[in-house]
């Protein structure tokens, strides 16, 4: 009797040291988590200190300075589209 090898699917949100900087200001400094279906995650963060950023991030308006952000194990293909002009980020 063979058993089959399982099959772990990639979670669907990955970030991997995301970072982003603006202005010589970090905004997001290496940040990662993976959320898998179903999953419940809060981010929370005091006033200033990226968690905007980083959703912004995440849902694609603003692309990273260093690090990936992977939705189901691939990178999103309008992240890797050229060009692209970044969001400027209000101060």
């Amino acid at each position: 009797m063979q058993v089959a090898p399982i099959r772990r699917l990639a979670p669907a949100l990955e970030a991997r040291d995301v970072s982003v900087r603006r202005c010589g200001r970090s905004l997001v400094q290496r940040v990662s988590f993976t959320a898998d279906r179903g999953e419940l995650l809060v981010l929370l963060g005091d006033a200033g200190s990226g968690t905007d950023t980083l959703m912004q991030m995440l849902a694609g308006r603003v692309l990273p300075d260093a690090g990936r952000v992977l939705t189901d194990g691939r990178v999103p293909l309008d992240s890797v589209a050229e060009p692209r002009s970044r969001v400027h980020l209000a101060e």
